[in-house]
């Protein structure tokens, strides 16, 4: 299966489940043996609230040099 054929269904308006079927509808399109096998996942960025650096002690690194 070509890249742009992968491109168009991953970034597609379908939720993981229906991206997955429809990977799989194309693979056997495009003449693919049996045993397909892929995974599609829902990948959202987490990002830490600043509230949470600023209630952290803050550290000081010490030498250990003399």
């Amino acid at each position: 299966m070509a890249a742009e054929s992968l491109r168009e269904v991953l970034t597609g308006p379908g939720r993981p489940q229906q991206e997955l079927e429809e990977l799989v509808i194309r693979a056997y399109a495009a003449s693919a043996p049996d045993n397909i096998a892929c995974a599609v996942a829902d990948v959202v960025g987490l990002e830490k609230p600043a509230a949470v650096d600023a209630d952290r002690p803050k550290t000081r690194r010490m030498s250990t040099r003399g």
